[in-house]
């Protein structure tokens, strides 16, 4: 009676940007590795010019070469040619996939009768609890998101208004990009890269994922949102603060203690078996009592526009997402807690802190002091 053949596990691609592998085995490069777990045994199959460097990183893994599944036509062969290489080698049959293989690397496989179980949703759950050495590394990144974005605020703190309202560093006018740079410089001290940071004034911030440009205007909402990565070893932060420069009309005052509020709302009812619709509500009812209804205008949104919260770690999006969804919190989730308020003639605001959950609660990876008005 034939031996009936196991399914395996298939991940292909660049450890650096495909953090399925980067968690899984500890490594990163900068080109494309294979990755296959028979269900007893691992494999990471490497460039030569990775395998030294590989086998070092890697624990309870068996490093291979690419050289050693070339076959003997002297055919030049693909990534692809040399996983189903791999896999046969491994008597295999058929290879769970994450979602978002690409399509012809699935036709390929299929091609060479290699039959594929497509896994909906995370390839990997256990991502979603974060060991404490992940918890450390995520908090190391939190810091240094602190650390910039205090850096951002003084500069601010420290600027002159001019006679057209801009804010000025001596005769040098403040902007968005300039403030980009600051923060760049302060992450790259840490060993941080962010990219896409933003820095929106005034109406800008009225969409959350605008960047921003040009130059910042005393009594604007400025919307400093820094979400970096560490260099070396890829766990992400994510921080918002939103501040002011000059008089603060009633108006926008008003808005930023509701947002304050929602996400002091929000973070009361963070803790282990709680729904994540439920913290995502708490927040949205601090708003509804303070009048802030989320509507369309014009087929534009405004109020409160997004969920409260996302997973972070190796990616800076990952489950468990905070929303209107489903979902139960669980300790060792590291999760952002971020609503805000977007109006199209105002601008945003946006108080965002990340934290961990834990056995009775939560608490800040990384505390960072909230004030709007800045003298």
């Amino acid at each position: 009676m034939q031996k009936e053949l196991t399914i395996g596990k298939l991940l292909i691609g660049n450890p650096s940007d495909m953090s399925n592998i980067r968690y899984i085995t500890g490594f990163s490069a900068p080109d494309a590795v294979i990755y296959l777990d028979t269900g007893t045994q691992r494999f990471l199959a490497v460039s030569p010019l990775e395998y030294g460097r590989a086998v070092s990183h890697t624990k309870s893994i068996t490093v291979v070469s690419f050289e050693e599944l070339k076959r003997s036509d002297k055919t030049r062969p693909t990534i692809i040619g040399l996983a189903v290489e791999l896999i046969k080698r491994q008597h295999l049959n058929t290879v769970r996939v994450s979602a978002d293989l690409p399509y012809l690397t699935a036709k390929k496989l299929l091609q060479a009768g290699i039959k594929i179980d497509v896994v909906e949703g995370p390839f990997l759950k256990q991502r979603a609890i974060k060991r404490p050495d992940e918890v450390a590394r995520i908090r190391e990144v939190q810091q240094a998101a602190v650390i910039a974005c205090r850096a951002a605020v003084r500069k601010i703190s420290s600027a002159t208004i001019d006679g057209n309202g801009m804010l000025r560093d001596g005769t040098k006018r403040l902007d968005s990009e300039s403030m980009r740079r600051l923060i760049d410089m302060v992450l790259l001290e840490r060993d941080c890269v962010a990219e896409d940071t933003i820095v929106a004034c005034g109406k800008q911030g009225a969409q959350p994922h605008e960047r921003g440009s040009g130059p910042l205007m005393a009594g604007q909402p400025i919307v400093i949102d820094i979400f970096p990565r560490h260099k070396e070893h890829g766990y992400w932060g994510d921080l918002t603060r939103t501040v002011i420069k000059g008089r603060v009309s009633q108006e926008l005052l008003n808005m930023y203690r509701a947002v304050k509020a929602a996400q002091r709302a929000a973070l009361s009812a963070i803790k282990p078996r709680v729904h994540v619709r439920t913290v995502h509500r708490a927040a949205h009812r601090e708003f509804n009592k303070r009048g802030y209804i989320s509507e369309l205008k014009n087929k534009a949104p405004h109020g409160f526009i997004h969920g409260t919260g996302h997973g972070v770690g190796l990616d800076i999006h990952e489950a468990p997402s905070v929303s209107n969804c489903k979902g139960v919190l669980r300790a060792g989730h590291v999760i952002t807690v971020e609503p805000g308020l977007y109006y199209p003639e105002l601008g945003g605001i946006r108080i965002e802190d990340t934290v961990v959950v834990m056995p009775d609660g939560w608490r800040y990876l990384y505390p960072c002091e909230k004030k709007f008005f800045i003298a």
